[in-house]
């Protein structure tokens, strides 16, 4: 028997092909698991050979991207046995691609989330040690990398998570206005979002202040994971079992990684100062981090807040795009960002 949720791939059909030969023998059950917002798509695998991870690409991906991720992912797996491990098909390759979709097929990985604000009642020092146990993990992410193209490992350059984020500014610079600017709303979160971003220009001014000190000061990069938030890694006992979705790996300074994992724990209602310090002592227990990297790491998440939620107003308002899942997951992630930045009271 197959289940799978409607809509979760192009059809029941194509990805029951997808896994049967990525897995080299037809599945048991197909399960699909709740979509992010990227576009991609997982399901869990069951067969009597345990339980794999069946991952649809987000559409329009390149295969050589696709590829070139596979070949980091592996080498990462060498040294890091909590990584999702590919399986590959009979001629030896972990894509397997049914018209414009690429599908892959991983090991399951046992463990969960730190639950979302709201969903459980986790004391303080638990959320702390995540915190700390996260960061010492994405610290031997990046070390598990370094040997990766050796010569390329010691390049210095402006941090790319600066750059896209003064970017992403200029573009925001006219939007936001034209989005926040109307009399009806998809919701009252977005109405409160909107409500939020009413003095729009002072904030946009010093989002840019932040940001553009590092414009001019090169740092070392490494293989950063790229979205290291809450849910992409997995605990169990207190310790890390598990990270996954590993299709943003990208050049970038280490302080990328850790501000998005900072971030996401910021609507615990825990005090930001806090947070970064636990961050920064797990991740030296693997790697140098100096304070450069933690000033870095002060500005990236600071100036990242209003534009995410600027962001998710032009996307949803201005620019009517649509998601996958409902809309309440959109309102939720709204209402994180709002709690994030000390907005109370959101419904």
């Amino acid at each position: 028997m197959m289940t799978m949720a409607a809509g979760d791939f192009h059809s029941d059909r194509v990805a029951w092909a997808a896994a049967s030969e990525l897995l080299g023998r037809e599945p048991d059950e197909i399960v699909a698991v709740n979509p992010g917002f990227s576009g991609g798509t997982v399901a869990r695998c069951d067969c009597d050979g345990g339980q794999f991870a069946l991952k649809r690409w987000s559409p329009g991906t390149w295969a050589s991207r696709v590829d070139a991720i596979h070949e980091l992912q592996n080498h990462a797996c060498r040294t890091l046995t909590w990584l999702p491990k590919l399986k590959k098909t009979s001629a030896e390759k972990s894509r397997f691609t049914i018209g414009d979709a690429h599908f892959e097929m991983s090991t399951w990985l046992p463990g969960s989330a730190i639950p979302a604000p709201g969903e459980s009642s986790l004391p303080v020092d638990a959320i702390y040690n995540a915190v700390f146990q996260g960061a010492s993990a994405i610290a031997r992410f990046h070390e598990s990398l370094s040997s990766f193209c050796p010569d390329d490992a010691v390049a210095s350059q402006v941090a790319p998570a600066v750059i896209r984020r003064v970017d992403r500014l200029a573009e925001l610079k006219s939007l936001v206005p034209k989005a926040i600017n109307r009399s009806h709303f998809a919701s009252e979160t977005l109405r409160r979002a909107a409500s939020t971003l009413a003095n729009w220009p002072s904030l946009h001014r010093a989002a840019v202040y932040t940001l553009s000190r590092w414009l001019h000061r090169p740092l070392a990069t490494v293989w950063a994971h790229g979205d290291p938030h809450r849910e992409h890694i997995l605990f169990a006992g207190g310790e890390v079992v598990g990270m996954v979705d590993l299709d943003a790996i990208k050049r970038d300074n280490a302080a990328s990684d850790l501000a998005r994992w900072i971030g996401s724990f910021r609507g615990f209602g825990i005090d930001s100062t806090a947070l970064a310090q636990a961050a920064s002592a797990g991740y030296r227990l693997q790697r140098p981090f100096d304070t450069q990297a933690e000033e870095l790491v002060k500005a990236l998440e600071s100036a990242s807040w209003y534009i995410q939620l600027a962001n998710w107003v032009v996307w949803v308002e201005l620019e009517q795009r649509k998601f996958p899942g409902e809309m309440a997951a959109v309102d939720r992630h709204v209402a994180f960002l709002l709690r994030s930045i000390g907005v109370s009271q959101v419904s």
